[in-house]
């Protein structure tokens, strides 16, 4: 081998062992030599690790295992070995490594020694099993399907396939517009949607789909673009959980919340026309009661009218009687002068007549009046009565009409209340964001 060859090789062999750890083993397993860079990983030093068993290196319940020896045995016979290792270090700590184990075979083509070339990978294992413990939570939890860049379902896992009622070969390699409804299949909205999720674009939503019985399925769910290393979208996975109860829920409760908003609106506005009734009736009332105030005073008037007449229905009574006995008189005189006397006899007699039927005329318009003013006392005090009456109707028509007031700002308030707890209801994830595709 020329000094170029050999050059050449030392040279690879310095650069391995400047950015690797490298460690030398004997056939059955015993520490030969560690570079640096090992030494530093596992917290181990050159001198405490030549002749110690790489044993010190595996837990515990492995070092006598038959694994641990098939292992040594395949080193032996001059196999590598490769592949992801966990190892201890020094203080107990865990170290996963990207490493290879490989035999040196003399010339001869006999194994005499092992080199194992590792790199550390701890954080990048960690990290990638916490990712997988997530997404392993996030599969036990959620429905999970995974579609390609046209549709078409590739797998999905047991929840997914349990809500709609299909065995994974009757989805497998069919389209997704199975699961939406006929008549959102072909529209440009859905047609759109993949166009999207094709150009690595992400879609969320609550979503209605479409079990194998033909049962209407709402999911909360996220269609996830998954890229490859050069950055381009290769297939689609859907999480969803299932969140049709809450939202049958929702949408009723949003109904309801309608229908009583448009309810109590419609109470405010009856309890506003029976005010304006109401209002009327008071009016009404308030006008009644005034003229039941003209009546009273009216009947005041003729009852004072009636006793003026009697007051001079008296003095003609009076008049009557003195006229009648100014005619009596001037009959005894008559029947005194004798003959001369009988002329103004008749008269006197004819005027005593007249006396005395205006005397009775007297007396019959005396009781008529009398009549008339006891019919109009009796009538004045049920006017007065009605009156009374009507300004207490018109108290309580005020009193309602003020109760009505207070039902109808109550309404408003009310509806005012459904009409903010509606806006809160359709605030809500299942109330809305609805997605044909």
């Amino acid at each position: 081998m020329g000094s170029h060859s050999v050059d050449d090789l030392t040279g690879q062999v310095a650069a391995i062992d400047k950015s690797q750890s490298v460690v030398e083993f004997s056939l059955d397993g015993r520490i030969l030599d560690a570079n640096e860079n090992f030494c530093r990983l596992s917290g181990y030093s050159r001198k405490f690790l030549i002749g110690k068993h790489h044993r010190i290196f595996v837990e515990p319940a492995m070092r006598a295992s038959a694994e641990d020896r098939r292992f040594w045995d395949k080193l032996g016979r001059g196999e590598f070995d490769a592949g992801i290792y966990k190892r201890l270090a020094a203080d107990g700590r865990e170290m996963w490594l990207q490493a290879t184990y490989n035999p040196l075979l003399d010339t001869y083509g006999r194994p005499f020694k092992v080199v194992k070339y590792a790199t550390d990978i701890t954080e990048e294992h960690e990290r990638t099993a916490e990712l997988d413990g997530q997404i392993a939570a996030i599969r036990k939890a959620q429905l999970v399907a995974e579609f390609d860049l046209d549709g078409n379902v590739l797998t999905a896992n047991d929840n997914f396939l349990r809500t709609f009622g299909y065995r994974m070969e009757e989805l497998h390699g069919t389209h997704h517009r199975r699961l939406v409804a006929p008549m959102d299949r072909e529209n440009a909205e859905y047609q759109r949607f993949w166009e999207k999720l094709g150009q690595g674009e992400y879609d969320a939503g609550c979503y209605p789909r479409v079990s194998k019985s033909g049962r209407t399925v709402w999911l909360q769910a996220t269609y996830n673009p998954i890229f490859d290393c050069n950055g381009r979208p290769f297939k689609v996975i859907k999480y969803a959980t299932d969140v049709t109860e809450q939202t049958v829920a929702t949408r009723t409760l949003q109904d309801a919340v309608l229908k009583l908003s448009a309810a109590l609106r419609t109470s405010a506005a009856n309890a506003k026309e029976a005010s304006n009734m109401a209002q009327d009736a008071s009016e009404v009332a308030l006008r009644g009661g005034q003229v039941m105030d003209e009546v009273i005073e009216s009947m005041r008037e003729v009852k004072e009218s009636a006793e003026v007449i009697s007051s001079i229905v008296n003095v003609i009574d009076d008049i009557a009687f003195q006229t009648n006995l100014l005619a009596l008189n001037a009959s005894i005189e008559a029947a005194w002068a004798g003959e001369q006397g009988k002329g103004f006899a008749g008269v006197a007699n004819e005027v005593r007549a007249l006396a005395q039927r205006s005397a009775d005329s007297a007396k019959e318009v005396r009781d008529r009046i009398s009549n008339s003013v006891e019919q109009v006392g009796v009538n004045a005090q049920r006017v007065a009565a009605a009156g009374e009456t009507m300004f207490e109707i018109v108290g309580s028509v005020e009193r309602v009409t003020g109760k009505l007031g207070e039902i109808r700002n109550a309404s408003l308030a009310q509806s005012a209340g459904m009409h903010a707890l509606h806006a809160v209801v359709a605030r809500l994830p299942h109330a809305h964001n609805d997605h044909a595709a």
